[in-house]
């Protein structure tokens, strides 16, 4: 009997004390959240406003920080995948920092940091293309020097994952960090500005917390059995409705009442002045809906992964929160179609 209470006992302890771990890592992830998130206001609002901020500081700042997240990101992709060797890991992670940092398909989407480095006036597309090309074959290179059970499979399934991590982060500094311009100058308002990183996260966030409250309380049918066995249709409906009725609110409330703060409002602001005022406001609600299916489409293609290769999670950065992958896998693929957007339109 009294082993028995000691042993609960130190289950207790262990509960406890795992708990604290995770709580402490939740606040360092909110707090890098919320300097992370200040950097891109002072980076463009400081232009527009006058701040007495240097916006080229937060902007290398936030870029710094965004390359940082990406090579830890493609670290933790290539270690999963049996690429542990540190001079294997030094190359896979090059080419990637090379292919973030160029424009991908064309300079039409400026920053302080392209204009400082004139991009736009020397960038063309084949650039990108050939890196990638060169990504492509050194991965094929590193398989064959593998030892790994299956290296040409993990190689291809490296390569495809990894272009979604480039153009996801790309998109994600494309978003915060561009600027309108004249010319071959930049103007001091955004493109795209602060709210619409807000509205893409907070919705990517919303989901994942509806979907997993409604799941707990209402799901029965499995989503994907096989990929991740606690998640529900229940609870991917119920996060992908609430989700979308507060990210669409939000958004269609600050682009009407707020228009220069809205979320995509230099786009949408062009498609208002030649269509009907509600068009914007619909197409802010579809797009709010496509994010929050495209961050569970995310979640489960990482999650696929992870199951492909026989880990819990890719990294223990945040103990009890996994490693970045972990917690940046559904806003990387949504920022990776959003990227694919932005260039069209």
């Amino acid at each position: 009997m009294s082993e028995n209470k000691n042993l609960q006992t130190k289950l207790d302890k262990q509960k406890n004390n795992n708990l604290k771990i995770r709580t402490l890592s939740a606040m360092i992830m909110l707090c890098f959240l919320a300097v992370y998130l200040l950097l891109v206001v002072f980076s463009t609002e400081a232009q527009r406003q006058g701040w007495k901020i240097d916006p080229r500081i937060t902007s290398y700042v936030f870029y710094g920080c965004t390359m940082v997240l990406l090579v830890i990101s493609i670290h933790e992709l290539a270690n999963s995948l049996g690429y542990k060797k540190i001079w294997m890991q030094i190359l896979i992670v090059i080419l990637p920092l090379a292919i973030f940092y160029f424009p991908f398909f064309k300079a039409n989407n400026l920053s302080i940091i392209d204009v400082d480095a004139q991009i736009h006036l020397w960038f063309d597309w084949w650039f990108t293309l050939i890196m990638v090309s060169c990504y492509f074959l050194l991965l094929l290179a590193l398989s064959f020097a593998s030892k790994e059970e299956h290296a040409k499979r993990k190689m291809i399934v490296l390569f495809a994952y990894s272009l979604i991590i480039i153009i996801g982060f790309k998109g994600l500094s494309e978003i915060a960090l561009t600027m309108n311009t004249i010319g071959n100058h930049l103007d001091h308002n955004p493109k795209y500005g602060f709210m619409t990183i807000i509205w893409v996260w907070g919705t990517v966030i919303l989901t994942d917390t509806f979907a997993y409250l409604g799941g707990t309380k209402f799901g029965k049918t499995p989503l994907a059995p096989t990929i991740s066995p606690k998640k529900s249709c229940e609870g991917a409906l119920i996060g992908t409705v609430g989700a979308t009725l507060i990210g669409a609110l939000v958004a269609n409330l600050s682009f009407y009442l707020v228009p220069n703060f809205g979320p995509l409002s230099w786009n949408l602001g062009t498609v208002q002045a030649t269509m009907p005022k509600v068009i914007p406001g619909l197409l802010l609600t579809l797009l709010t809906l496509l994010i929050s299916i495209l961050g569970q489409l995310g979640d489960l293609l990482f999650s696929g992964l992870k199951r492909m290769v026989g880990i819990k999670d890719f990294a223990n950065c945040f103990p009890g929160h996994g490693g970045v992958l972990d917690r940046f896998d559904s806003l990387i693929f949504v920022t990776f179609f959003l990227f694919i957007i932005i260039q069209i339109i």
